[in-house]
């Protein structure tokens, strides 16, 4: 009844909302030029709250009516500390402690590899290892089969999903376009264009290139990481025993450095 009434009167939907929360806008776009009626009127920040799988923004056929009006939050999933329900302090230890900052863990090299995992999506981490993993190909596959298509036509569906696991297996290291581009045999601008779509809708993140340069910041190559809206372990098809014969070093860092996101927006 409520998304009847948001697109049979949008402007009367959102008129004299002092608090208006509105969960997948993209549903109803033609909401957002109502909001936007509303804010030039009345432009008090924080009268609504619109949450989606993507940036609003970017979402394909939505009027291009908030920028400038809107703020975009990026709602990341369980730290390890919320996982536990313990406290986080490694962020705020690095910052007050800077070089001077030592940590001793009582983590087991096995216990890292389930954290990585099981990754941080709240509806992924009471389930079992198989379960999850069946879960996280849902996932995924419900995401590019339908967030993506919300920002533009497919050319080839089945490439995307290949992508997707190529870049999760590669999480953490440089995002060279034409490299994934060959071993996929998709042409550049194809992959470049498939590289921004799963941004938009938050299943990768890049990471800026760090130097004391800005010039060298703004050209250099950056770093991929899949954010968990699914684990990167599990997209890419690793589980726990497929860490048997990897190496994983001891690293100075707290339950709260494990974190994986779900986003909001």
């Amino acid at each position: 009844m409520t998304r009847q009434a948001a697109e049979f009167d949008p402007t009367e939907f959102v008129a004299g909302a002092e608090r208006l929360i509105i969960d997948e806008v993209q549903r109803v776009p033609e909401l957002l030029l109502a909001i936007k009626e509303t804010v030039d009127s009345d432009p008090r920040p924080g009268r609504f709250l619109l949450t989606g799988p993507a940036r609003v923004l970017g979402l394909r056929g939505l009027p291009d009516a908030l920028p400038g009006r809107m703020e975009t939050i990026e709602l990341w999933p369980l730290s390890q500390g919320e996982i536990d329900s313990a406290p986080d302090g490694f962020v705020d230890a690095i910052f007050a402690q800077g070089p001077a900052f030592h940590h001793t863990s009582a983590e087991t090299r096995n216990s890292y590899i389930d954290r990585i995992v099981r990754g941080g999506f709240p509806e992924a981490t009471a389930r079992t290892q198989r379960r999850r993993e069946r879960f996280f190909d849902s996932y995924v596959a419900d995401v590019i089969n339908r967030d993506v298509i919300q920002l533009s036509e497919i050319e080839r569906g089945p490439e995307m999903h290949a992508l997707t696991r190529l870049i999760a297996a590669r999480s953490g290291q440089l995002l060279v376009l034409g490299t994934l581009g060959n071993v996929l045999g998709l042409p550049h601008p194809t992959v470049k264009r498939y590289v921004g779509w799963l941004e938009e809708v938050f299943l990768l993140k890049r990471i800026p290139p760090w130097s004391r340069n800005l010039s060298t910041r703004a050209v250099g190559t950056p770093k991929v990481a899949m954010v968990a809206r699914e684990s990167p372990p599990t997209c890419s098809g690793s589980t726990r025993a497929g860490f048997g014969n990897r190496r994983v070093h001891s690293v100075p860092f707290s339950r709260a450095s494990w974190q994986w996101g779900s986003h909001a927006s």
